[in-house]
Protein backbone atom coordinates (compact mmCIF):
# COMPACT_ATOMS: atom_id res chain seq x y z
CA UNK A 1 0.00 0.00 0.00
CA UNK A 2 1.11 3.60 -1.17
CA UNK A 3 2.25 6.31 1.75
CA UNK A 4 -0.29 8.70 0.15
CA UNK A 5 -3.50 5.71 0.37
CA UNK A 6 -1.99 4.80 4.29
CA UNK A 7 -2.18 8.65 5.02
CA UNK A 8 -5.90 8.65 2.94
CA UNK A 9 -6.93 5.83 5.37
CA UNK A 10 -5.34 7.34 8.74
CA UNK A 11 -7.39 10.88 7.40
CA UNK A 12 -10.71 9.50 7.71
CA UNK A 13 -10.47 8.36 11.24
CA UNK A 14 -11.47 11.20 14.04
CA UNK A 15 -8.73 12.99 14.93
CA UNK A 16 -8.93 11.02 18.99
CA UNK A 17 -8.57 8.30 17.10
CA UNK A 18 -5.31 8.24 15.40
CA UNK A 19 -2.61 6.53 16.97
CA UNK A 20 0.68 8.38 17.81
CA UNK A 21 2.67 6.35 14.92
CA UNK A 22 -0.45 7.60 12.42
CA UNK A 23 -0.14 11.03 13.32
CA UNK A 24 3.60 10.71 12.95
CA UNK A 25 3.26 9.39 9.71
CA UNK A 26 0.85 12.60 8.22
CA UNK A 27 3.40 14.98 9.65
CA UNK A 28 6.33 13.14 7.90
CA UNK A 29 4.46 12.13 4.76
CA UNK A 30 2.78 15.94 4.38
CA UNK A 31 5.90 17.70 4.38
CA UNK A 32 6.75 16.56 1.25
CA UNK A 33 3.13 15.21 -0.47
CA UNK A 34 1.22 18.43 -1.61
CA UNK A 35 -1.34 16.39 -2.40
CA UNK A 36 -2.05 14.77 0.53
CA UNK A 37 -0.90 17.94 2.27
CA UNK A 38 -3.94 19.68 0.53
CA UNK A 39 -6.32 16.68 1.68
CA UNK A 40 -5.11 17.15 5.59
CA UNK A 41 -6.31 20.66 5.80
CA UNK A 42 -9.72 19.38 3.85
CA UNK A 43 -10.27 17.00 6.57
CA UNK A 44 -9.20 19.70 9.21
CA UNK A 45 -11.81 22.00 7.92
CA UNK A 46 -14.31 19.57 7.92
CA UNK A 47 -13.32 18.66 12.05
CA UNK A 48 -13.99 22.06 12.86
CA UNK A 49 -17.40 22.49 10.66
CA UNK A 50 -18.64 19.22 12.23
CA UNK A 51 -17.57 20.17 15.65
CA UNK A 52 -19.72 23.64 15.18
CA UNK A 53 -22.62 21.82 14.10
CA UNK A 54 -22.75 19.48 17.01
CA UNK A 55 -22.74 22.28 19.73
CA UNK A 56 -26.24 22.94 17.69
CA UNK A 57 -29.26 22.52 19.13
CA UNK A 58 -31.18 21.70 16.00
CA UNK A 59 -29.50 18.95 14.33
CA UNK A 60 -28.45 19.65 10.38
CA UNK A 61 -30.14 18.30 7.34
CA UNK A 62 -30.16 14.25 7.71
CA UNK A 63 -28.42 13.62 4.47
CA UNK A 64 -25.94 16.57 4.43
CA UNK A 65 -24.93 15.19 8.50
CA UNK A 66 -24.46 11.84 7.16
CA UNK A 67 -21.92 13.44 4.22
CA UNK A 68 -20.15 14.82 7.02
CA UNK A 69 -19.62 11.59 8.74
CA UNK A 70 -18.60 10.02 5.74
CA UNK A 71 -16.03 12.60 4.43
CA UNK A 72 -14.34 12.96 8.04
CA UNK A 73 -14.88 9.96 9.96
CA UNK A 74 -17.28 11.75 12.59
CA UNK A 75 -20.06 10.55 14.23
CA UNK A 76 -21.91 13.91 14.26
CA UNK A 77 -25.76 13.73 13.90
CA UNK A 78 -26.11 10.17 12.48
CA UNK A 79 -28.80 7.60 12.13
CA UNK A 80 -26.52 5.76 14.17
CA UNK A 81 -26.74 8.49 16.97
CA UNK A 82 -30.83 9.37 16.67
CA UNK A 83 -31.35 4.96 16.75
CA UNK A 84 -29.39 5.58 20.23
CA UNK A 85 -31.32 8.13 21.39
CA UNK A 86 -34.21 5.35 20.47
CA UNK A 87 -32.75 2.96 22.33
CA UNK A 88 -32.28 4.75 25.10
CA UNK A 89 -35.73 6.10 25.47
CA UNK A 90 -37.44 2.65 24.64
CA UNK A 91 -35.35 1.37 27.88
CA UNK A 92 -36.41 3.76 29.71
CA UNK A 93 -40.59 2.91 28.53
CA UNK A 94 -40.24 0.00 29.58
CA UNK A 95 -38.23 0.11 33.25
CA UNK A 96 -41.68 2.79 33.42
CA UNK A 97 -43.94 0.35 32.32
CA UNK A 98 -42.52 -2.55 34.30
CA UNK A 99 -42.56 0.02 37.20
CA UNK A 100 -46.04 0.97 36.99
CA UNK A 101 -47.26 -2.81 35.97
CA UNK A 102 -45.24 -3.56 39.43
CA UNK A 103 -47.32 -1.20 41.54
CA UNK A 104 -50.79 -2.13 40.22
CA UNK A 105 -50.00 -5.86 40.86
CA UNK A 106 -48.83 -4.51 44.80
CA UNK A 107 -51.88 -2.83 44.70
CA UNK A 108 -54.44 -5.30 43.77
CA UNK A 109 -53.00 -7.59 46.28
CA UNK A 110 -53.32 -5.12 49.17
CA UNK A 111 -57.03 -3.95 48.20
CA UNK A 112 -58.06 -7.93 47.50
CA UNK A 113 -59.01 -7.68 43.72
CA UNK A 114 -58.21 -10.10 41.50
CA UNK A 115 -54.99 -10.22 39.47
CA UNK A 116 -55.24 -9.16 35.48
CA UNK A 117 -52.29 -10.55 33.73
CA UNK A 118 -50.90 -7.90 31.05
CA UNK A 119 -50.77 -8.49 27.51
CA UNK A 120 -46.75 -10.61 26.77
CA UNK A 121 -44.33 -8.32 26.34
CA UNK A 122 -41.27 -8.73 24.67
CA UNK A 123 -38.49 -6.53 26.82
CA UNK A 124 -36.00 -4.59 25.26
CA UNK A 125 -32.87 -6.23 25.30
CA UNK A 126 -29.54 -4.00 26.25
CA UNK A 127 -27.21 -3.91 23.40
CA UNK A 128 -24.04 -6.75 23.76
CA UNK A 129 -20.98 -4.54 24.55
CA UNK A 130 -18.78 -3.05 21.50
CA UNK A 131 -15.41 -2.84 21.94
CA UNK A 132 -13.68 0.36 20.36
CA UNK A 133 -12.51 -0.65 16.95
CA UNK A 134 -8.96 -1.20 16.07
CA UNK A 135 -8.33 1.47 13.47
CA UNK A 136 -6.40 -1.01 10.78
CA UNK A 137 -9.23 -1.27 8.24
CA UNK A 138 -10.92 1.98 7.46
CA UNK A 139 -14.45 1.55 6.50
CA UNK A 140 -17.37 4.77 6.41
CA UNK A 141 -20.75 5.07 7.49
CA UNK A 142 -23.20 4.55 4.51
CA UNK A 143 -26.30 7.29 4.06
CA UNK A 144 -29.25 5.44 4.23
CA UNK A 145 -31.48 6.96 1.74
CA UNK A 146 -34.82 6.40 3.58
CA UNK A 147 -36.86 8.81 5.92
CA UNK A 148 -37.35 6.69 8.49
CA UNK A 149 -34.03 5.32 10.28
CA UNK A 150 -33.46 1.81 10.49
CA UNK A 151 -34.10 1.07 14.60
CA UNK A 152 -30.69 -0.20 16.27
CA UNK A 153 -33.05 -2.15 19.04
CA UNK A 154 -31.77 -5.81 18.43
CA UNK A 155 -34.56 -8.60 17.69
CA UNK A 156 -36.48 -9.52 20.28
CA UNK A 157 -35.92 -13.34 19.74
CA UNK A 158 -31.81 -14.80 19.17
CA UNK A 159 -30.53 -15.30 16.16
CA UNK A 160 -32.28 -18.49 14.41
CA UNK A 161 -30.08 -20.97 13.02
CA UNK A 162 -30.31 -20.88 9.00
CA UNK A 163 -30.07 -24.16 7.52
CA UNK A 164 -26.63 -24.55 5.14
CA UNK A 165 -29.78 -24.29 1.97
CA UNK A 166 -31.55 -22.19 2.96
CA UNK A 167 -31.20 -18.97 0.44
CA UNK A 168 -29.85 -15.47 1.92
CA UNK A 169 -28.98 -12.30 0.52
CA UNK A 170 -25.54 -11.20 2.00
CA UNK A 171 -22.84 -8.40 1.01
CA UNK A 172 -19.21 -7.51 1.85
CA UNK A 173 -18.32 -4.68 3.13
CA UNK A 174 -15.36 -2.42 4.91
CA UNK A 175 -16.79 -2.24 8.75
CA UNK A 176 -14.55 -1.58 11.50
CA UNK A 177 -15.12 1.89 12.06
CA UNK A 178 -18.88 1.82 11.86
CA UNK A 179 -20.16 -1.51 11.93
CA UNK A 180 -23.52 0.00 13.59
CA UNK A 181 -23.96 2.10 10.09
CA UNK A 182 -22.54 -0.49 8.35
CA UNK A 183 -25.14 -2.96 9.68
CA UNK A 184 -27.93 -0.13 9.35
CA UNK A 185 -27.16 0.01 5.50
CA UNK A 186 -27.32 -4.00 5.30
CA UNK A 187 -30.61 -3.34 7.01
CA UNK A 188 -32.11 -0.75 4.98
CA UNK A 189 -31.10 -3.02 1.96
CA UNK A 190 -33.44 -5.82 3.41
CA UNK A 191 -30.55 -8.03 3.58
CA UNK A 192 -29.37 -10.48 5.98
CA UNK A 193 -25.89 -11.70 5.62
CA UNK A 194 -22.56 -9.84 6.27
CA UNK A 195 -19.22 -11.78 4.82
CA UNK A 196 -16.24 -10.73 6.44
CA UNK A 197 -12.33 -12.05 5.89
CA UNK A 198 -10.84 -12.64 8.49
CA UNK A 199 -7.09 -12.14 8.03
CA UNK A 200 -5.53 -15.21 10.31
CA UNK A 201 -1.87 -13.24 10.56
CA UNK A 202 -4.21 -10.51 11.80
CA UNK A 203 -6.28 -12.24 14.29
CA UNK A 204 -3.41 -14.41 15.43
CA UNK A 205 0.15 -12.76 14.87
CA UNK A 206 1.69 -15.25 17.56
CA UNK A 207 0.66 -18.53 18.71
CA UNK A 208 -2.29 -18.55 20.89
CA UNK A 209 -2.34 -14.92 21.02
CA UNK A 210 -5.42 -13.57 19.44
CA UNK A 211 -6.49 -9.64 19.17
CA UNK A 212 -10.70 -10.03 19.12
CA UNK A 213 -10.95 -6.23 19.25
CA UNK A 214 -12.47 -5.79 15.76
CA UNK A 215 -14.50 -8.88 14.93
CA UNK A 216 -15.60 -8.73 18.11
CA UNK A 217 -17.37 -5.11 17.36
CA UNK A 218 -18.58 -6.56 14.23
CA UNK A 219 -20.26 -9.30 15.48
CA UNK A 220 -21.93 -7.56 18.07
CA UNK A 221 -23.14 -4.92 16.02
CA UNK A 222 -24.59 -7.72 13.83
CA UNK A 223 -25.61 -9.80 16.77
CA UNK A 224 -28.01 -6.47 17.92
CA UNK A 225 -28.78 -5.48 13.79
CA UNK A 226 -30.48 -9.28 13.34
CA UNK A 227 -27.64 -10.10 10.61
CA UNK A 228 -25.88 -13.37 10.17
CA UNK A 229 -22.50 -13.50 9.98
CA UNK A 230 -19.85 -15.33 7.38
CA UNK A 231 -16.42 -15.06 8.58
CA UNK A 232 -13.94 -16.27 5.72
CA UNK A 233 -10.24 -17.28 6.68
CA UNK A 234 -7.59 -16.83 4.51
CA UNK A 235 -3.60 -16.10 4.99
CA UNK A 236 -1.85 -17.86 7.65
CA UNK A 237 0.87 -15.66 9.47
CA UNK A 238 4.59 -15.88 9.20
CA UNK A 239 4.30 -18.26 11.97
CA UNK A 240 2.95 -21.08 10.89
CA UNK A 241 4.58 -21.11 7.72
CA UNK A 242 8.03 -21.46 8.53
CA UNK A 243 8.78 -17.66 7.79
CA UNK A 244 7.94 -17.95 3.82
CA UNK A 245 6.71 -15.22 2.29
CA UNK A 246 3.83 -14.77 0.20
CA UNK A 247 0.44 -15.84 1.15
CA UNK A 248 -0.49 -19.65 1.63
CA UNK A 249 -1.57 -22.32 3.87
CA UNK A 250 0.06 -23.38 6.76
CA UNK A 251 2.94 -25.54 7.14
CA UNK A 252 1.04 -27.91 10.05
CA UNK A 253 -3.23 -27.78 9.36
CA UNK A 254 -3.62 -28.13 13.23
CA UNK A 255 -2.83 -24.58 13.43
CA UNK A 256 -5.13 -23.43 11.27
CA UNK A 257 -7.82 -25.87 13.72
CA UNK A 258 -6.69 -24.63 16.68
CA UNK A 259 -7.62 -20.85 15.55
CA UNK A 260 -10.94 -21.96 13.81
CA UNK A 261 -12.17 -23.53 17.14
CA UNK A 262 -10.42 -20.89 18.98
CA UNK A 263 -13.05 -18.39 16.92
CA UNK A 264 -15.95 -20.58 16.49
CA UNK A 265 -15.93 -21.23 21.05
CA UNK A 266 -15.75 -17.29 20.95
CA UNK A 267 -18.73 -16.96 19.16
CA UNK A 268 -20.91 -19.96 19.05
CA UNK A 269 -24.51 -19.25 18.10
CA UNK A 270 -23.23 -15.83 17.02
CA UNK A 271 -21.03 -16.28 13.94
CA UNK A 272 -23.24 -18.53 11.69
CA UNK A 273 -21.27 -19.58 8.95
CA UNK A 274 -17.33 -20.21 8.16
CA UNK A 275 -15.28 -20.30 4.96
CA UNK A 276 -12.32 -21.91 4.89
CA UNK A 277 -9.75 -19.88 2.63
CA UNK A 278 -10.27 -18.83 -0.61
CA UNK A 279 -9.45 -19.21 -4.53
CA UNK A 280 -6.99 -22.04 -3.07
CA UNK A 281 -7.00 -23.49 -6.76
CA UNK A 282 -4.56 -20.56 -8.13
CA UNK A 283 -0.71 -20.46 -6.89
CA UNK A 284 -1.54 -16.61 -5.50
CA UNK A 285 -3.67 -17.74 -2.52
CA UNK A 286 -1.60 -20.75 -2.08
CA UNK A 287 2.04 -19.32 -1.91
CA UNK A 288 4.79 -21.23 -0.78
CA UNK A 289 3.25 -24.78 -1.67
CA UNK A 290 1.99 -26.71 -4.74
CA UNK A 291 -1.79 -26.08 -5.35
CA UNK A 292 -3.42 -29.68 -4.27
CA UNK A 293 -7.12 -30.20 -3.77
CA UNK A 294 -5.81 -33.02 -1.66
CA UNK A 295 -3.65 -30.89 0.39
CA UNK A 296 -7.07 -28.51 0.67
CA UNK A 297 -9.16 -30.69 1.73
CA UNK A 298 -7.00 -32.01 4.90
CA UNK A 299 -6.52 -28.14 5.75
CA UNK A 300 -10.96 -28.42 5.07
CA UNK A 301 -11.38 -31.15 7.42
CA UNK A 302 -9.00 -30.09 10.12
CA UNK A 303 -11.19 -26.91 10.09
CA UNK A 304 -14.24 -28.51 10.11
CA UNK A 305 -13.75 -31.13 13.14
CA UNK A 306 -12.48 -27.75 14.64
CA UNK A 307 -15.32 -25.62 14.33
CA UNK A 308 -18.16 -28.36 15.04
CA UNK A 309 -15.96 -29.92 18.16
CA UNK A 310 -16.71 -25.84 19.75
CA UNK A 311 -20.31 -24.30 17.55
CA UNK A 312 -22.01 -27.88 15.86
CA UNK A 313 -25.08 -25.68 14.30
CA UNK A 314 -22.27 -23.15 12.53
CA UNK A 315 -22.02 -23.96 8.63
CA UNK A 316 -18.42 -24.04 7.17
CA UNK A 317 -18.46 -23.33 3.53
CA UNK A 318 -15.66 -24.74 1.33
CA UNK A 319 -13.16 -22.13 0.53
CA UNK A 320 -14.87 -20.67 -2.61
CA UNK A 321 -12.50 -21.41 -6.50
CA UNK A 322 -11.34 -18.96 -8.57
CA UNK A 323 -12.57 -19.26 -12.46
CA UNK A 324 -9.20 -18.69 -14.19
CA UNK A 325 -10.18 -21.31 -17.39
CA UNK A 326 -5.95 -22.24 -16.69
CA UNK A 327 -5.27 -25.74 -16.24
CA UNK A 328 -1.79 -25.54 -16.12
CA UNK A 329 -0.99 -26.96 -12.73
CA UNK A 330 0.99 -24.93 -11.71
CA UNK A 331 0.00 -21.61 -11.82
CA UNK A 332 -3.69 -22.66 -11.65
CA UNK A 333 -5.51 -25.41 -11.81
CA UNK A 334 -9.18 -25.13 -13.21
CA UNK A 335 -11.77 -24.27 -10.80
CA UNK A 336 -14.13 -27.34 -12.19
CA UNK A 337 -11.23 -29.74 -12.41
CA UNK A 338 -10.21 -28.98 -8.96
CA UNK A 339 -13.74 -29.03 -7.32
CA UNK A 340 -13.55 -32.58 -8.90
CA UNK A 341 -10.56 -33.29 -7.21
CA UNK A 342 -11.62 -31.97 -3.89
CA UNK A 343 -14.57 -34.36 -3.78
CA UNK A 344 -11.94 -37.51 -4.78
CA UNK A 345 -9.98 -36.33 -1.83
CA UNK A 346 -13.31 -36.52 0.48
CA UNK A 347 -14.82 -32.76 0.58
CA UNK A 348 -18.41 -34.52 1.21
CA UNK A 349 -17.93 -34.79 4.77
CA UNK A 350 -15.87 -31.76 5.44
CA UNK A 351 -18.08 -29.06 4.72
CA UNK A 352 -21.93 -28.33 4.41
CA UNK A 353 -22.02 -25.96 1.22
CA UNK A 354 -19.43 -25.23 -1.51
CA UNK A 355 -18.55 -21.58 -2.04
CA UNK A 356 -17.87 -20.86 -5.80
CA UNK A 357 -16.93 -17.27 -6.95
CA UNK A 358 -19.44 -16.81 -9.74
CA UNK A 359 -17.65 -13.69 -11.96
CA UNK A 360 -19.85 -12.20 -13.94
CA UNK A 361 -17.47 -9.59 -15.68
CA UNK A 362 -19.35 -7.68 -18.02
CA UNK A 363 -22.00 -10.19 -19.37
CA UNK A 364 -25.70 -10.83 -17.74
CA UNK A 365 -26.50 -13.18 -15.15
CA UNK A 366 -29.21 -15.49 -16.79
CA UNK A 367 -26.68 -16.03 -20.17
CA UNK A 368 -25.67 -19.50 -19.83
CA UNK A 369 -22.42 -19.51 -22.50
CA UNK A 370 -21.79 -22.46 -24.39
CA UNK A 371 -19.44 -21.46 -27.13
CA UNK A 372 -18.14 -19.13 -29.23
CA UNK A 373 -17.83 -15.03 -29.09
CA UNK A 374 -21.19 -13.66 -26.80
CA UNK A 375 -20.25 -10.12 -28.29
CA UNK A 376 -17.61 -9.51 -30.67
CA UNK A 377 -17.46 -5.78 -29.88
CA UNK A 378 -15.92 -6.15 -26.42
CA UNK A 379 -13.73 -8.83 -24.40
CA UNK A 380 -13.77 -11.23 -21.61
CA UNK A 381 -17.44 -13.05 -23.00
CA UNK A 382 -15.65 -15.98 -24.72
CA UNK A 383 -15.08 -18.49 -22.14
CA UNK A 384 -17.54 -20.17 -19.46
CA UNK A 385 -15.50 -18.25 -16.55
CA UNK A 386 -16.88 -15.26 -17.57
CA UNK A 387 -20.11 -16.33 -16.67
CA UNK A 388 -22.02 -15.95 -13.29
CA UNK A 389 -24.47 -18.55 -14.18
CA UNK A 390 -22.00 -21.03 -15.33
CA UNK A 391 -20.41 -20.85 -12.23
CA UNK A 392 -23.22 -21.47 -10.16
CA UNK A 393 -24.64 -24.60 -12.55
CA UNK A 394 -21.72 -26.13 -13.37
CA UNK A 395 -19.83 -26.27 -9.97
CA UNK A 396 -23.56 -27.38 -8.81
CA UNK A 397 -23.34 -30.27 -11.98
CA UNK A 398 -19.60 -31.67 -10.14
CA UNK A 399 -21.87 -31.47 -6.80
CA UNK A 400 -24.42 -33.61 -8.17
CA UNK A 401 -22.07 -36.52 -9.92
CA UNK A 402 -20.60 -36.82 -6.80
CA UNK A 403 -23.57 -37.76 -4.93
CA UNK A 404 -23.19 -34.28 -2.99
CA UNK A 405 -26.55 -32.32 -4.86
CA UNK A 406 -28.24 -31.99 -1.18
CA UNK A 407 -25.88 -29.05 -0.86
CA UNK A 408 -26.02 -25.59 -1.72
CA UNK A 409 -23.93 -23.52 -3.66
CA UNK A 410 -22.70 -20.21 -1.89
CA UNK A 411 -21.47 -17.61 -3.86
CA UNK A 412 -18.99 -16.15 -1.15
CA UNK A 413 -18.16 -12.98 -3.47
CA UNK A 414 -19.65 -11.80 -7.09
CA UNK A 415 -20.53 -8.87 -8.42
CA UNK A 416 -20.32 -6.53 -11.47
CA UNK A 417 -18.47 -3.74 -11.47
CA UNK A 418 -18.32 -0.46 -13.67
CA UNK A 419 -16.44 2.81 -13.90
CA UNK A 420 -19.51 4.76 -15.29
CA UNK A 421 -20.47 7.88 -12.65
CA UNK A 422 -17.28 6.92 -10.69
CA UNK A 423 -14.42 9.63 -12.59
CA UNK A 424 -12.29 7.00 -13.10
CA UNK A 425 -10.68 4.98 -15.98
CA UNK A 426 -10.56 1.07 -15.67
CA UNK A 427 -7.60 -0.51 -13.44
CA UNK A 428 -5.82 -2.59 -15.06
CA UNK A 429 -6.85 -6.07 -15.73
CA UNK A 430 -10.15 -4.62 -15.24
CA UNK A 431 -10.84 -3.43 -18.69
CA UNK A 432 -14.31 -4.93 -18.40
CA UNK A 433 -15.27 -2.29 -15.73
CA UNK A 434 -16.28 0.22 -18.88
CA UNK A 435 -18.47 -1.97 -20.68
CA UNK A 436 -21.63 -1.40 -18.73
CA UNK A 437 -22.71 1.37 -16.89
CA UNK A 438 -24.51 2.01 -13.90
CA UNK A 439 -27.83 1.32 -15.09
CA UNK A 440 -26.79 -2.11 -16.02
CA UNK A 441 -24.81 -2.66 -13.14
CA UNK A 442 -28.25 -2.51 -11.16
CA UNK A 443 -30.18 -4.33 -13.75
CA UNK A 444 -27.13 -7.46 -13.43
CA UNK A 445 -27.04 -7.42 -9.98
CA UNK A 446 -31.09 -7.49 -9.18
CA UNK A 447 -30.93 -10.14 -11.93
CA UNK A 448 -28.31 -12.15 -10.03
CA UNK A 449 -30.02 -12.85 -6.98
CA UNK A 450 -33.64 -12.98 -8.62
CA UNK A 451 -32.41 -15.79 -10.75
CA UNK A 452 -30.48 -17.60 -8.00
CA UNK A 453 -33.38 -17.81 -6.11
CA UNK A 454 -35.82 -19.28 -8.69
CA UNK A 455 -32.83 -21.71 -9.39
CA UNK A 456 -33.06 -23.28 -6.14
CA UNK A 457 -29.70 -24.48 -5.08
CA UNK A 458 -28.13 -21.37 -4.15
CA UNK A 459 -27.72 -20.95 -0.56
CA UNK A 460 -26.46 -17.16 0.98
CA UNK A 461 -24.95 -15.01 -2.27
CA UNK A 462 -22.50 -12.11 -0.93
CA UNK A 463 -22.56 -9.20 -3.11
CA UNK A 464 -18.84 -7.31 -3.74
CA UNK A 465 -19.34 -5.05 -2.33
CA UNK A 466 -21.15 -2.19 -0.21
CA UNK A 467 -18.93 0.38 0.32
CA UNK A 468 -14.91 0.27 -1.23
CA UNK A 469 -15.35 3.74 -3.73
CA UNK A 470 -16.06 5.71 -0.08
CA UNK A 471 -13.66 4.15 1.92
CA UNK A 472 -10.85 3.18 -0.19
CA UNK A 473 -11.31 6.10 -3.33
CA UNK A 474 -12.71 5.57 -6.37
CA UNK A 475 -9.32 5.24 -8.65
CA UNK A 476 -9.32 1.46 -6.32
CA UNK A 477 -10.31 -1.98 -8.78
CA UNK A 478 -12.89 -2.36 -5.78
CA UNK A 479 -14.39 0.59 -5.64
CA UNK A 480 -15.95 -0.17 -9.39
CA UNK A 481 -18.01 -2.66 -7.59
CA UNK A 482 -19.20 -0.37 -5.04
CA UNK A 483 -22.95 0.09 -4.87
CA UNK A 484 -22.30 3.76 -3.08
CA UNK A 485 -20.44 6.59 -4.47
CA UNK A 486 -17.11 8.12 -3.15
CA UNK A 487 -18.68 10.62 -1.26
CA UNK A 488 -21.31 7.70 0.06
CA UNK A 489 -23.88 8.51 -2.13
CA UNK A 490 -25.99 5.96 -3.15
CA UNK A 491 -25.40 4.38 -7.10
CA UNK A 492 -28.70 3.26 -8.80
CA UNK A 493 -27.32 -0.67 -7.78
CA UNK A 494 -28.04 0.39 -4.18
CA UNK A 495 -30.90 2.02 -4.41
CA UNK A 496 -32.28 -1.32 -7.25
CA UNK A 497 -31.32 -3.87 -4.21
CA UNK A 498 -33.69 -1.93 -1.48
CA UNK A 499 -36.78 -2.10 -3.64
CA UNK A 500 -36.00 -5.65 -5.10
CA UNK A 501 -38.94 -8.03 -3.52
CA UNK A 502 -37.29 -10.59 -1.66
Amino acid sequence: MSDCRRVRIVLALRPEDRSESERRLVASHVACCVDCAARVHEYERQDRLLAYATQVDTPPPRWESLLARIKGGQKGWTIGARAGAILRSALALAAIVALIAGLSAMFRQMSGLPSVQPAAFEPTRAPTETLVPTPTLVPTAIPIPTETPVPATPTANPLSVPLATTFGYGIEAQVLVDPEGVAEAIRDLGFGWLKQEVRWAKIEPAKGTYDWEGLDAIVASCNEAGIHVLLSVTEAPAWARGGKAGVGPPDDPQDLADLAGAVASRYRGRVRAYEIWSGQNVQSAWEGAPVSAETYVVLLRCAYEAIKAADPDAIVVSGALTPTGVDDGEWAIDDLAYLQQMYGAGLKDACDAVGVHPSGYANPPDVYYRQGDFDPARVFDDHRVFFFRNTMEDSYTVMVQNGDGDKAVWATEFGWGTTDGMGTEPNPGYDYTADIDEDQQAEYIVGAYVWAKEWGHAGAMFLSNLNAASVLGAEDAAAKFSIVHEDGSPRPAYVALREMAK
